[in-house]
């Protein structure tokens, strides 16, 4: 029996259920007690009793007053987390207007914040304080040509301030020693909670303990941990501040925050403990207004660190939908591949056509149709009962009226139950396209046909690419699952490759794969008319153990690559390839050679920029652990970002593939700087500065070395304020080589992730991934 709990308090006070208010009446009424069944019975008894009507309407209001609160507490998230980045990009805080008007800007453009409301004033002009009138609280900016504070918006308001007081409470200095540290702060953390703290000394123990006192409270010692929750194996540094994941008992002291960071804190301390003028009132009240106003909206987590971690939340990809995924008008045949069971598509207006060409089995769907739509089952394909159809025929069910049909993929075809309104008129009908797409390279590619894929790459054309399209397209499956580019990466006796570099006398000859793809493409085209010039290819796993052991070298998987590229050209003379990156994986034993087959594929696009083009990546996409192969829910979200890169190509489109590296530069002899295509805005990582040997993925190798060499360690990496990403090493980095991500991608998985800001709200997956690189550094 699903439990309806009805009433509550704040955020994790969850309130009572249906049973227990039923009982508590019932008691008062000197009633005996039911149980869950008795109370099923009354519930789905056609005759309710009024005490169960009663249950259920206060259980819908409850539910009613619970997704209103949701979505405040939301909004309140949002903003407070809004105002929270901004804190820190403001240049300028004060605590009133007078403050502010003391206080003069150092460079034209630079921002200020005033933090108490304390009334109003006239806005800046060229001529003095003689504008408009507004109030007090604000952000501003230095207008040099005025001399004066230029008014921009009142976005200044409690969340604002509570997302300053959470920077305040948290930026504390310790006592005590190395071993049992102490600080003081304006308010206990409740449970778990991020916080900063600057350690005075170092530490002299693999397990310090940590004590708070707030308002004359001192916590017990909290044992200070490493990030997986071990012993310390660096010892914390004196005067360094640190983002530690505090909690009672134990702590994890995730990472050291950058000293640009910490002096930004510090300031934010030293303006509200009254810099640049009078007092005001305490904050920490208008952060117990903010937590009751907003029902607990996560008002702990309005600090600044924690708004850049909100940004960067472990996004979990959904397979449901409340209601239809999507309300449209397709004129031209629309490839429909339900990827959650039960999906519904819902016809804006007549004739809508879909094609359920790539309806994979086992799924299914409810259609809304309007008088006029049509359904295809795919050539060659009838509906279950329906006369059998060949090419270039498809099965047709078309609808008379307003109707609602449930759609199932059998192994054997598809089944179509009308569920309600007008009937059904069954037929046949050819199908048409408008574009020929053709699929190639292992088994990460094949998942895009058994895994919904390919519906991922209509809906990104219909739905998701920078100008939406109607469009018709023919998408062929020429992939072969397990196959290496190169037969030298095979065992003896097995055909799993697409190029023999050795036969031929060296000259080189096609593999059964490839064999495949060329009947498989050819046929299509033949059906379409259309001749192809676009491959999806995703390859590379398959090489990775030969690479390893050199077997198979960078440069002769590269040679094979641009030779089975060749091979398919000499049929189809204008044929771009599309080349998606390697994924990731669990197994680290392969990494080298993974990495090598990531660069062999940059090499093949460097060497041939006009037919071979950078295509997406995998590795960011959910996957079960210790397989090569992803969630079912990734194939769709690869296959939006598939019809991105096709977009660009086929289309003269400009979608963004996610942050690429454009330079890197040597700022000294331990420091790289990596300029950065966002994309947009700069992503915000989770936190400021990430020390690991190669943090996010990204890796250095010695100058002139191959992608198999052994990598340099790093030491940080962090994002500067101008979007750059700033690595050290203890090593010298002159003249090395950077890339990344190394390998199978091991970063992804402790979710060291740089995206961009183009997420997939359809499949509820954040941004695109850094992409592949690998350069010398200038």
């Amino acid at each position: 029996m699903t439990t309806i709990r009805i009433g509550g308090g704040p955020k994790g006070e969850p309130g009572k259920d249906a049973l227990e208010v039923v009982n508590e009446r019932r008691a008062a009424e000197n009633l005996p007690p039911v149980t869950e069944d008795e109370l099923y019975e009354q519930i789905v008894n056609p005759q309710l009793t009024a005490e169960a009507q009663q249950i259920l309407t206060g259980a819908e209001d409850a539910k009613g007053g619970a997704e209103v609160a949701q979505g405040a507490a939301e909004v309140a998230r949002d903003e407070a987390q809004t105002y929270a980045m901004n804190a820190l990009d403001t240049s300028k805080l004060a605590l009133n207007w007078a403050n502010l008007l003391s206080m003069t800007g150092e460079y034209n453009g630079q921002a200020a914040t005033v933090l108490l409301e304390t009334g109003g004033h006239l806005q800046a002009t060229a001529t003095g304080y003689d504008g408009a009138p507004v109030a007090d609280a604000g952000q501003y900016q230095w207008q040099a040509n005025w001399a004066r504070w230029k008014w921009l918006s009142d976005s200044k308001d409690v969340l604002f301030a509570a997302a300053v007081e959470g920077a305040r409470k948290a930026t504390a200095m310790t006592t005590g020693t190395g071993a049992a540290y102490a600080v003081a702060m304006g308010k206990m953390p409740s449970g778990n909670q991020l916080l900063s703290v600057q350690f005075h000394a170092a530490s002299t123990s693999t397990a310090p303990t940590l004590t708070i006192t707030a308002g004359g409270v001192t916590s017990a010692p909290s044992t200070l941990r490493g990030p997986d929750n071990t012993v310390l194996r660096e010892p914390l540094e004196a005067g360094t501040r640190y983002l530690i994941d505090y909690g009672t008992g134990t702590s994890r002291v995730l990472t050291a925050i950058s000293p640009a960071l910490s002096a930004r804190l510090e300031a934010i301390e030293a303006a509200l403990a009254g810099g640049g003028g009078g007092g005001g009132p305490d904050l920490t009240d208008e952060v117990q207004a903010l937590e009751d106003r907003a029902g607990y909206a996560e008002a702990r987590a309005v600090s600044p660190w924690l708004a850049q971690m909100a940004r960067a939340g472990i996004a979990v990809p959904g397979n449901e939908n409340p209601a239809a995924q999507y309300v449209r008008t397709k004129q031209r045949p629309y490839q429909f591949s339900p990827w959650f069971p039960g999906q519904a598509i819902a016809s804006a207006s007549p004739p809508t056509r879909i094609d359920l060409t790539h309806m994979a089995v086992g799924s299914s769907a409810e259609i809304f149709l309007r008088s006029g739509d049509v359904l295809y089952a795919g050539v060659g394909v009838s509906f279950f009962g329906q006369p059998a159809v060949a090419a270039p025929l498809s099965g047709t069910v078309t609808a008379t009226g307003l109707s609602a049909v449930r759609l199932r993929r059998w192994p054997a075809g598809i089944s179509v139950q009308l569920v309600d309104g007008a009937s059904l008129t069954h037929g046949s009908a050819a199908l048409s396209w408008d574009h020929l797409i053709a699929c190639g390279g292992q088994s990460n590619m094949e998942g895009m046909f058994t895994k919904f894929g390919v519906g991922g790459i209509a809906y990104g054309v219909a739905e998701m690419i920078a100008a939406p399209q109607d469009l018709s397209l023919r998408i062929t499956d020429g992939a072969t699952g397990g196959t290496a580019i190169d037969k030298r990466s095979v065992p003896v006796g097995l055909n799993a490759y697409w190029w023999d570099a050795l036969a031929n006398g060296g000259l080189g000859a096609p593999g059964p794969a490839l064999t495949t793809f060329m009947n498989a493409v050819a046929a299509d085209a033949a059906l379409t008319g259309i001749t192809p010039t676009i491959t999806l290819w995703t390859q590379g796993e398959s090489d990775a153990q030969a690479l390893q052991d050199g077997a198979l070298t960078p440069a002769q998987m590269t040679a094979s690559i641009l030779a089975t590229f060749g091979h398919i050209r000499a049929s189809w003379p204008d044929m771009v390839f599309i080349c998606n990156m390697i994924g990731s994986h669990d197994l680290r034993t392969v990494d080298r050679g993974a990495n090598a087959a990531r660069v062999a594929y940059l090499d093949a696009i460097a060497a041939a920029p006009g037919y071979v083009k950078q295509g997406i990546e995998y590795y960011d996409l959910p996957r079960e652990q210790n397989n090569i192969h992803y969630e079912t829910m990734a194939y769709p979200i690869a296959g939006v970002r598939m019809a991105k890169a096709w977009a660009n190509e086929v289309l003269g489109q400009a979608n963004p593939l996610g942050p690429r590296v454009t330079a890197a530069v040597l700022a000294d002899a331990h420091t790289v700087r990596l300029t950065v295509d966002w994309g947009g805005n700069a992503f915000v990582p989770p936190v400021p500065l990430l020390r690991h040997t190669r943090p996010y993925g990204i890796y250095a190798q010695p100058a002139g070395s191959d992608a198999l060499a052994d990598t340099i360690d790093l030491e940080t990496a962090s994002i500067d304020s101008s979007g750059r990403i700033v690595l050290t090493s203890a090593a010298d980095l002159t003249g090395c080589v950077i890339g990344g991500p190394y390998g199978y991608a091991e970063h992804a998985a402790r979710g060291q992730i740089l995206r961009d800001y183009h997420g997939d709200a359809a499949h509820h997956w954040p941004g695109q991934p850094l992409r592949s690189f690998r350069m010398t550094v200038a």
